[in-house]
């Protein structure tokens, strides 16, 4: 039976899922095939013998980050999926679908590896098979040597012409920015499996790729575990998901990932959204109950953290400092709006037993995430979803999605309270399971298509 290998970037019709880097990926030359994920000395090895070369047909296709992966049509009696990755704590996993419907799952090995992803298929009959390959599992910070790519497929059975025929495209496009939530961590595995393992991350299962699938939408997204929006789980400001928003994958910063262009700015032009989620919070307010710890990245300005400003400030005294900092890019918007600022942060502060001035400094940079994703994304709505841990608390990001709304005029914005976590949706590492992923994306999907009519 006929069988040829095409270069991925040669497949007709191929659909790219996922940020890309404008530069090249490099074609990419790995000794051996098929290493063991155990052998992490191999792993160091498949880095060093990778070679950049100019930009071609033959680059492959980098899977960054969780829902990166490719969709193609194809009519073969068999298919087979060729892979570069490398790793040296966390390997990363992908998901097939057959015509909509999961097949496969598996971790892929350091080195060069193939997957068969169907075969046997019927060569006669005139059908096209829709396949889906997408990465289950986030960037992992500290894992510089990580890395994941699609280089070829090899085929059997090609009746007549190229053997693919273009995909569908999608009707619309979702960017969903967030933590592990939006990652899907815990969203597959059973309640109290906790080892930190990537088997317990799949984007399959998380409400981000359910709603794409309910609204036959593109998804996009940008989420790290552990991260917030002013602050990570541990009150370090380091770990900040406005830092790395603009870039192509900022959360991989290994030699070898910046190389590839992992750092790059992402060109927002090439892929516009008409709905962008953001659920964003829930680690900022771990953080309130976090010692502090010093700012970790010497490129950012000395700010303070939760808990390290003066404690006669904790008052929202009225200091040049704490207006300065409270008003954020609003700060020349006049006193009037100053004091409403003021008073909001008090009065939920007052709510929620929480520190005023950790209130407003989080409201002020809820407000200024907002107007960075406004400005790459002009046309969109801009959802800030919150709810599944301590829904009291998305009264903060509610009144500050509001507060953005009345400094800017920009009313192209919503909240909306997701579902809680209850102990019966809970899943692997105390996260979300997929019944909680379900449950919000049912939320959602209402929400969006009220808004948008769609």
């Amino acid at each position: 039976m006929s069988e040829k290998v095409i270069p991925i970037r040669e497949v007709s019709g191929l659909l790219v899922l996922g940020r890309e880097s404008t530069r090249d990926a490099g074609a990419m030359k790995v000794s051996g095939t098929q290493a063991k994920p155990s052998a992490s000395s191999k792993a160091s090895a498949t880095s060093a013998q990778r070679e950049t070369s100019p930009a071609s047909a033959t680059s492959p296709v980098v899977l960054w980050r969780n829902g990166s992966g490719i969709e193609f049509t194809t009519n073969a009696s068999a298919v087979w999926v060729r892979f570069e990755a490398d790793w040296q704590r966390m390997e990363p996993w992908v998901a097939i679908d057959l015509d909509g419907v999961q097949i496969q799952r598996f971790a892929v090995a350091p080195g060069t590896s193939e997957m068969q992803i169907f075969g046997n298929m019927n060569p006669g009959q005139l059908r096209d098979w829709h396949v889906r390959i997408v990465r289950e599992n986030q960037s992992e910070p500290g894992d510089d040597q990580q890395y994941l790519a699609i280089t070829a497929l090899r085929v059997e059975g090609v009746e007549q012409g190229s053997g693919f025929t273009p995909v569908e495209p999608y009707a619309r496009r979702i960017e969903f920015i967030g933590d592990s939530i939006t990652t899907g961590e815990g969203a597959t595995g059973a309640r109290g499996d906790n080892d930190w393992s990537s088997v317990f991350f799949s984007y399959e299962n998380s409400y981000a790729n359910l709603v794409g699938r309910a609204l036959n939408a593109d998804v996009r997204v940008c989420s790290q575990s552990g991260w917030g929006l002013r602050a990570d789980w541990r009150n370090d400001r380091a770990n900040r998901i406005p830092l790395i928003y603009e870039k192509v994958c900022g959360a991989s910063t290994g030699e070898s990932q910046q190389a590839r262009g992992s750092q790059d700015a992402y060109d927002f032009s090439s892929w516009q959204p008409q709905a962008v989620v953001i659920n964003l919070g829930t680690n900022d307010r771990n953080g309130f109950r976090m010692p502090a710890l010093a700012d970790t990245t010497s490129k950012l300005e000395p700010q303070p953290l939760f808990k390290e400003h003066q404690a006669g400030e904790r008052e929202l005294e009225e200091s040049m400092w704490v207006n300065a900092h409270i008003a954020g890019q609003f700060e020349l918007a006049g006193t009037d709006n100053l004091e409403k600022l003021r008073d909001d942060a008090l009065k939920i502060a007052t709510t929620l037993n929480a520190d005023a001035l950790d209130i407003a400094l989080l409201q002020r940079d809820a407000r200024e995430f907002v107007a960075m994703v406004r400005k790459n994304n002009p046309t969109a709505l801009i959802v800030w979803a919150f709810g599944l841990y301590e829904p009291e608390f998305g009264v903060v990001f509610n009144r500050a999605l509001e507060q953005y709304s009345e400094l800017s005029g920009d009313t192209n914005v919503k909240f909306v309270l997701l579902p809680q976590m209850r102990e019966e949706t809970t899943g692997a590492h105390e996260h979300p399971g997929a019944k909680a992923h379900q449950e919000c994306a049912q939320v959602l999907v209402k929400e969006l298509k009220a808004a948008l009519k769609w």
